[in-house]
């Protein structure tokens, strides 16, 4: 089970692709860039209150954060695409801002990960 704090459960990451290292290295640049992506998308669905948006992008990042063992980047995407999905139906203005706390907290966890990567080439 992994730690809190934990960024990235490497020995489980290694686990899920079979031992491959290079395939490891190809989905984490993957992720990376799918990450970028969902980050700038939900930068802008913030700016525009556009909750579905907000959802969507967290979900996208959700599932493969949680497969490669990512987990604070998992946890909060999860919890973005969570209180997207309550704006949907109970828009408030204390919700916005949790979402955009949340938000950066998302970026916190992408920037960690980004640097754990880094560090471990």
């Amino acid at each position: 089970m992994p730690k809190d704090t934990e960024i990235i459960d490497w020995a489980e990451a290694m686990n899920q692709v079979g031992g491959d290292r290079d395939f490891l290295d190809e989905v984490l640049r993957d992720l990376l860039q799918e990450s970028d992506e969902a980050e700038s998308e939900m930068e802008s669905a913030v700016k525009a209150v556009d909750y579905g948006a907000i959802k969507r992008a967290a979900h996208r990042i959700k599932g493969s954060a949680a497969y490669l063992c990512c987990y604070a980047l998992r946890d909060i995407s999860l919890t973005l695409q969570d209180l997207g999905h309550e704006g949907e139906s109970k828009p408030s203005d204390k919700l916005m801002d949790d979402i955009r706390k949340n938000f950066d907290s998302f970026c916190t966890a992408l920037r960690d990960l980004k640097d754990e990567i880094h560090n471990r080439k």
